[in-house]
C-alpha cells in the first residue's frame, strides 16, 4: 500500500547544525588544495561531483577517483548527501515514534544508566541514522543506547567516529564499527545477555540501492538474528529513494520475499515527499521518500 502525503519541510536543528559545520563545512572549506581536489572538487559543479564521484551515494569508498582519496570522498559524500540522509531519518523516526517509545533510554528517564535500544545501522555510512535517532528523542534530552553500525569503507567508518562527540549521545552510548558481518551476532549476543528485554532496530537507509550487495547473505544474516532472539521485539527499519528507476529497489524486494516472517506495521511502503533547507548550500532541497517499518509475524495461540 502506497500513500502520498503532502510535502513536509525542516530546518535543520541548531545543534545537529553545529555538528555540521564542525565536521563537514569547515573541513570542506579548509580542505588542502591537492591537484585532485582542485579539478574534481573546486572546479566543478555539484551535479559532476553527485553523477560522476559519488555516484549518486552508491559509489565505492574504498578506492580512489581521478587522484581524490577514499577519504576526500567521504567528505565529499557528507557535503553533498549526509544531511538528506539525516532528515529522511528523523522523519521517519519522529513520525513513529510511538513504535520506540518506552523502549528508549534518555537522560530525562530513571532508567538512564541502562542503555538502550540496541540500533543495528547496516551500510551506516557516517552515522546519519545514528544522529537522526538521538535527536528524535528532543533536543533537550540526550540519548543511552547501543549502535553498531556496519559498512565496508572504513574511511566512512572513521568520518562516524567523529560525530559520536555529538552532544545528544550520552556518556552511557557504547559504538561498535564494523567493516564486515563476521563480530555481528556475537556482539547482539553480548549485549542481549546484558539485557535480556532489549529492543533490537535493524536499520536500512539507503542500503538497498547498493550495487555490491549480497541478498541472500545478508537474508541468511537476518533470519540468524531473527531465530536467536525471536522473544525480543526487533523493527526493521527501511528506506530508500522512491525513483521511477524501480531496479534500486529491486533488492529490497527481494528480501521482503526471501523473508515471508516479516510484516509491514505501517501498512506501508509509504511515499512521502520533504523538504528541508541545507546548511552546505542554503537551498531547499526535495526527497521523495519510499519507506516502511517491519517486525516478526506474531501468532496468536
Amino acid at each position: 500500500m502506497e500513500n502520498l502525503t503532502q510535502p513536509i519541510k525542516y530546518s535543520v536543528p541548531s545543534n545537529m547544525r553545529e555538528c555540521f559545520e564542525k565536521f563537514v563545512r569547515r573541513p570542506y572549506d579548509i580542505h588542502p588544495k591537492t591537484d585532485a581536489w582542485q579539478s574534481e572538487v573546486r572546479n566543478q559543479k555539484p551535479d559532476y561531483h553527485r553523477k560522476n564521484i559519488l555516484e549518486k551515494g552508491r559509489a565505492d569508498f574504498t578506492v580512489p577517483f581521478n587522484g581524490l582519496n577514499p577519504t576526500a570522498k567521504v567528505l565529499l559524500y557528507c557535503y553533498q548527501y549526509m544531511q538528506m540522509h539525516v532528515i529522511s531519518s528523523y522523519h521517519i523516526f519522529c513520525k513513529h515514534w510511538d513504535l520506540f517509545n518506552g523502549y528508549v533510554s534518555c537522560k530525562s528517564d530513571t532508567n538512564y544508566h541502562s542503555p538502550s535500544p540496541l540500533f543495528i545501522d547496516f551500510g551506516c555510512g557516517p552515522l546519519s541514522s545514528g544522529l537522526a535517532f538521538a535527536h528524535a528523542i528532543g533536543a533537550e534530552n540526550q540519548i543511552a543506547f547501543h549502535y553498531i553500525g556496519i559498512d565496508r569503507a572504513k574511511p566512512m567508518l572513521e568520518k562516524a567516529k567523529d560525530f559520536i562527540s555529538y552532544q545528544q549521545f550520552g556518556k552511557e552510548c557504547t559504538f561498535d564499527f564494523l567493516e564486515s558481518y563476521d563480530a555481528l551476532v556475537p556482539l547482539i549476543d553480548k549485549y542481549i545477555h546484558q539485557n535480556p528485554e532489549l529492543l533490537i532496530i535493524l536499520n536500512f537507509s539507503y542500503f538497498f540501492a547498493s550495487k555490491s550487495l549480497d541478498v541472500q547473505e545478508l537474508v541468511d544474516i537476518i533470519k540468524n538474528i531473527l531465530a536467536k532472539h525471536n522473544t525480543n521485539q526487533v523493527y526493521i527499519v527501511f528506506q530508500n529513494p522512491d525513483t521511477t528507476y524501480t531496479e534500486i529497489n529491486n533488492k529490497w524486494h527481494d528480501f521482503r520475499n526471501l523473508l515471508p516472517a516479516i510484516e509491514s506495521i505501517i501498512s506501508g511502503p509509504l511515499t512521502e515527499i520533504i523538504w528541508y533547507k541545507s546548511t552546505m548550500d542554503g537551498y531547499d532541497k526535495k526527497i521523495i521518500l519510499y519507506y516502511d517499518i517491519l517486525q516478526i509475524k506474531r501468532h496468536e495461540n
